[in-house]
């Protein structure tokens, strides 16, 4: 199992990889007594925009979750710069920001899901008068 977290729980603990699989120990023996597979559900969220738009709200997570990206699909009929990001527009929260061309686009395939901060809303902003989508493919844990 690679990339482990410690999730601990009375009166077994368990480790849990990237993927979701949790390995379940005896807590007295530290024996193994299960190996589960967490339920993820993925989802996806859409957002269409005629004018500038500033701090959109995508996507909120449930309480204590957050939201892990694996694909992006952006076009815009006209020119326009496009910027998500999660909670603050800035460097370190930004997903991307993408100049668009018009009638330009993109689709992004993240090999490992973008991860967002516990709580983090993810948000989009655009430059004056363009027209486009997005759609955010992932799911929250």
């Amino acid at each position: 199992m690679a990339d482990l977290s410690f999730a601990e729980s009375s009166p077994d603990f368990s480790l849990i990889d990237a993927s979701g699989q949790r390995l379940i120990f005896d807590s007295g023996s530290r024996i193994p007594i299960s190996l589960e597979r967490e339920s993820l559900v993925g989802s996806h969220v859409s957002f269409d925009w005629t004018s500038a738009v500033t701090g959109s709200i995508l996507w909120i997570p449930a309480s204590d979750k957050r939201v892990r990206i694996t694909d992006i699909l952006c076009s815009g009929s006209d020119a326009s710069l496009v910027t998500l990001y999660f909670d603050a527009n800035n460097i370190s929260n930004r997903v991307f920001k993408a100049s668009l061309v018009a009638g330009g686009g993109f689709i992004t395939n993240f090999s490992k899901p973008f991860i967002g901060p516990t709580n983090g809303s993810l948000f989009v902003t655009t430059t004056p008068s363009s027209t486009g989508f997005i759609t955010v493919n992932g799911y929250e844990r």
